[in-house]
This record gives structure tokens, sequence and C-alpha cells, in this order.
């Protein structure tokens, strides 16, 4: 009975789409809106000129308390300190959040430029 009735519904839908007027058909105009609204971004800094040689600069080396950062740290040290014998490593972890607050919420806005007075460049390490 179920089926019969979903059948007729079907072939009656069909019959009024075929039927119907084509006069009666309308363009529609949908304006999509962004809710956030005009975004704008935030001034960007150039990217400095590489450094041709390592030996005698200073590399820091930074994870972000992922479980396997400090294995890859340690990689990283030992084939820069291969390639280049003069280089200095400097070690460092991004702090984490405040009392109360979770590591992705905190701010490094402090803690990026003193690194940066400390090393001549940095490799941000992430690993799991």
């Amino acid at each position: 009975m179920k089926r019969r009735v979903g059948y007729l519904f079907a072939v009656s839908l069909l019959l009024v789409a075929v039927c119907w007027p084509a006069s009666v058909s309308a363009v529609v105009t949908l304006e999509v809106l962004n809710p956030l609204g005009e975004v704008i971004p935030p001034p960007t800094l150039g990217i400095n000129q590489r450094l041709t040689d390592l030996n005698g600069k200073t590399v820091a080396l930074m994870d972000n308390w992922k479980t396997g950062a400090v294995y890859l740290q340690d990689r990283f040290e030992e084939l820069l300190k291969k390639k280049y014998p003069n280089v200095k490593i400097l070690r460092t972890t991004k702090p984490q959040g405040k009392e109360g607050g979770g590591r992705l919420i905190w701010s490094a806005e402090t803690w990026y430029p003193d690194v940066a007075r400390k090393a001549d460049i940095f490799i941000y390490t992430v690993a799991d």
C-alpha cells in the first residue's frame, strides 16, 4: 500500500513538472554574504636573507611540547654539527599557557623576539 502511494505521488509530481507552463518559470538570484564581513589581514614581514654558512652562528631549535620533538631536535643537532662544526645550538621549548589556560591560547608575543635576539636562525620542530 505504501509503495503504491509513493509511486502515485512520484507520477503526479512528474506530470506536474512536464505539464507546468514554461511562462511560470522564473530566474532566482541569490546573494551570499560573509558573516565575518571584510577581514583585514595583519601586516606581514618579509623573510630574512638566507644564511650562506652556519659556522659560528647560533641555531635555535624550538619545540612546542610535542612528544617526539626532542628526538627530532637530537637529530637536527647531530646533522648540523656534522656539517657545520662551529655551529652553536640553542634548544628552547615554547612556554606553556598560563594558570587556568591551555598552551593553545597562550600568547608568545614576547617569547619569539627573545629567541630572535639569542639566535641567528631557528628551526621550529613539531613531532608526534
